[in-house]
């Protein structure tokens, strides 16, 4: 308990922000990329979809080591800060796009 009301509260809500931020937009591209691939306009099988998120999986993993290369130049908290902010426009913006406006249901 003390992690949550002791002295170190306020480094675990530190961390908590940061990490929720981080997993943000890979949490919203797992549950909506499916979605998007199973009812677009061309249709993809279950397997294509299980392939594609098996590429990002990848690709989120060589990605992590070089976004920690570059923290460690440009400082961590700069690299946090502008991560954030990239993640909270960027990630909004490709989901518009790739439902292309529509609901779940497909409608516009």
């Amino acid at each position: 308990m003390e992690l949550l009301a002791g002295r170190y509260r306020r480094d675990m809500l530190q961390v908590f922000v940061l990490t929720s931020g981080f997993w943000f937009p890979v949490n919203i591209s797992v549950a909506h990329l499916p979605i998007v691939l199973a009812t677009g306009d061309t249709p993809v099988s279950s397997k294509g979809i299980a392939m594609a998120l098996l590429v990002a999986g990848v690709f989120n993993a060589a990605a992590a080591p070089r976004y920690g290369m570059l923290s460690q130049r440009i400082g961590r908290r700069n690299f946090s800060i502008w991560y954030g902010v990239a993640a909270a426009v960027i990630t909004p913006a490709l989901c518009f796009l790739a439902i292309g406006g529509r609901d779940r249901s497909g409608n516009p």
